[in-house]
């Protein structure tokens, strides 16, 4: 049975219910045709705005941040807020891109690093999956990873249907495959087992029966603990991936990965002597190269 999900476009998302939706996707279209460092500065701009806006998400990334890293200082805090809302204006505004643009100029816009340790796996005979948490480029690195290799993920389905499509349509460009939440793990496991990169996030929350709490930055967090059970199922090598340009990613690799990959060791019987190298993805300047503190950084959304 195909459990892949494939919303299809209907006649009634052109109904004017929907329109504030078109009008964004017009918007979206324009800026992905401007110049890098034109959209960059509005994407300063957007930035330094959001983070003064009295909002939940920055509420919860304050809150986040006082929680995991008392050692901050309120200043310290404070300017790592504001490069997470900065790099978050710049990933948004650039989203057009990722539908309309074509794939020569998108692959101006990313490097990948580490690649060579996923190829080594596959020529050893080993199924991939690629462990991530839910960076603020994910979505750019999915799409550029797609277009070298045929990939599938779980996805969460959007509560608006237009949005839904939309979504679904970006993410499937290059032949991406998508399998809602409610679909069983046998679809992840066939097509993993079949040749595509599984990218397995471990970073959800999905009620306290079924999932494994563990320690965040001190915090006990949730997280899903099946990426043993899939990895003996599918007999794949886990390689971790995260992004540079991601404010959050220094902690999210290193904490949230470990925890997964001991689990894995437990379940598949891997061990840390032949535990891969990482894969990281990047989206160039002028929205990357942002100094991350040794100790890690915050601003991302946990329900700590």
């Amino acid at each position: 049975m195909n459990t892949r999900h494939q919303p299809v476009f209907q006649r009634r998302f052109l109904r004017p219910r929907y329109w504030p939706i078109w009008f964004v996707m017009l918007l979206s279209v324009a800026l992905a045709y401007l110049p890098v460092r034109l959209r960059a500065g509005l994407g300063d701009g957007v930035g330094w705005l959001l983070c003064r806006i009295d909002s939940k998400s920055g509420r919860i990334a304050r809150k986040n941040l006082s929680l995991c890293y008392p050692q901050l200082t309120d200043e310290e805090r404070r300017r790592l807020l504001r490069e997470h809302f900065r790099i978050a204006a710049h990933i948004l505004l650039g989203y057009g891109q990722l539908l309309v643009r074509s794939w020569r100029h998108l692959r101006q816009q990313f490097d990948i690093q580490g690649l060579e340790n996923v190829e080594r796996a596959v020529a050893g005979g080993r199924r991939i999956i690629l462990l991530s948490p839910h960076f603020l480029a994910i979505e750019y690195a999915g799409q550029c990873l797609t277009h070298e290799h045929a990939m599938v993920s779980m996805v969460r389905l959007h509560s608006n249907p237009l949005m839904d499509w939309i979504v679904t349509r970006l993410r499937t460009r290059y032949g991406g495959e998508g399998c809602g939440h409610e679909s069983n793990l046998l679809s992840l496991v066939k097509a993993t087992r079949g040749g595509r990169w599984l990218i397995y996030f471990p970073d959800e929350d999905r009620g306290a029966e079924n999932s494994l709490f563990i320690p965040f930055c001190g915090i006990p967090k949730a997280t899903m603990p099946l990426l043993g059970k899939l990895a003996e199922s599918c007999r794949a090598t886990v390689i971790p991936m995260g992004d540079k340009t991601s404010v959050t990613m220094a902690v999210m690799a290193n904490t949230v990965s470990k925890a997964e990959m001991a689990a894995m060791e437990s379940a598949a019987g891997s061990t840390s002597a032949n535990r891969p190298q990482r894969l990281s993805t990047d989206v160039r300047p002028p929205i990357s190269g942002v100094p991350v503190p040794a100790q890690g950084a915050g601003g991302h959304r946990q329900a700590c």
